[in-house]
């Protein structure tokens, strides 16, 4: 989707998984847009969310954790984080 807004929309009509959250957005930011997610009921359930973002202070994962999502990346995303998260989401499904 091209914004937070969609995204939170395309959750509650579509079963979605995993979501790649970016942090900066158009007309709604990956916080908010995952505080909603958060906050709404979901085709799926609630989905794993992983913030992207060029942000790597402390500061910029504590808040992404702090809005609702499961894991913290940084852009550009390296292969070995990602797999890093979608293993963990994967697991995270299993339990």
């Amino acid at each position: 989707v091209t914004d937070g807004a969609e995204a939170v929309e395309m959750c509650r009509e579509l079963a979605i998984d995993i979501i790649l959250m970016d942090i900066q957005m158009r007309v709604m930011d990956g916080y908010t847009a995952t505080q909603k997610i958060r906050a709404q009921e979901n085709v799926a359930g609630q989905p794993w969310i992983i913030a992207l973002t060029a942000g790597v202070q402390p500061a910029d994962a504590e808040r992404a954790f702090a809005s609702g999502m499961n894991a913290f990346a940084t852009k550009p995303i390296q292969l070995d984080e990602l797999n890093k998260a979608l293993t963990d989401a994967e697991n995270s499904r299993q339990i």
